[in-house]
């Protein structure tokens, strides 16, 4: 039996597949970690009142946000626009109100689906991380105006030399089925620890297309791309490819 290289600690994710059946070697090689000193977020709170929105587009975005800011939060007035199904889990029950759509795959869908007079002439706040995607403030440069918090850096994860020698040695008897990736940074840690030789010549998964778009930049193919950025989705996705492969 092949296995399904899952680059991320385990999850559900890789309980769904190894609950189907499939072999999975989990390979964590990014952690996040909260910046020490949070002041610009408490400051931005502070006038909380004269915003009209908080961009959360990350998970770890989320998590701070309601451990730093949770009683202040659900006294808040505005919209939260959320990016991501795990990111909304941690916020539903704050009692604000919430802008989500399980269907949008990045930040730039979303700010497409809705369109610029949503924002126009506004101000919000932007929760995230020292390595996020800029396309939030970039794209409503010049319509909103956006004060950006920087709450969480993510830091790379050694692989074990154990690990990382069997790793390479699935690769080399073409023993991995599929190799899953769950951000940008994940494939660039990877690919700096491991290499991408391997890569290469092995069908590649990825849960959204920055992800995707992250692997193409190191010239590999990629072979899924996740229907929408949701574990249990992206799961069914993976299945559905190896099915048809075999």
């Amino acid at each position: 039996m092949k296995t399904v290289l899952i680059v991320r600690e385990p999850d559900e994710f890789s309980r769904i597949l190894a609950a189907n059946g499939h072999s999975v070697l989990n390979c964590p090689v990014i952690t996040t970690e909260p910046r020490g000193d949070l002041t610009v977020l408490e400051n931005a709170f502070a006038r909380a009142d004269d915003l009209d929105g908080i961009f959360v587009t990350s998970s770890a975005a989320a998590e701070i946000l309601v451990a730093q800011c949770g009683t202040k939060l659900k006294q808040f007035n505005g919209s939260i626009y959320v990016l991501g199904q795990r990111s909304f889990d941690i916020l539903k029950g704050i009692g604000t109100k919430i802008i989500f759509d399980e269907k949008w795959n990045n930040a730039a869908e979303m700010l497409d689906r809705l369109g610029n007079m949503e924002f126009a002439d506004k101000k919000f706040l932007f929760v995230c991380g020292e390595q996020s995607m800029r396309i939030v403030p970039d794209r409503l440069a010049g319509i909103a105006e956006i004060e950006e918090a920087v709450v969480y850096r993510t830091e790379p994860v050694s692989i074990s030399d154990e690990l990382k020698n069997e790793i390479r040695g699935l690769f080399q008897k073409r023993g991995i089925s599929i190799a899953c990736f769950f951000s940008p940074s994940g494939v660039r840690s990877f690919a700096e620890q491991i290499g991408v030789e391997g890569l290469a010549n092995t069908p590649l998964a990825a849960i959204g297309s920055t992800t995707a778009a992250a692997m193409r930049a190191l010239n590999l193919n990629v072979s899924v791309v996740a229907k929408r950025p949701i574990g249990e989705v992206f799961a069914t996705d993976i299945q559905r490819y190896m099915s048809a492969e075999e």
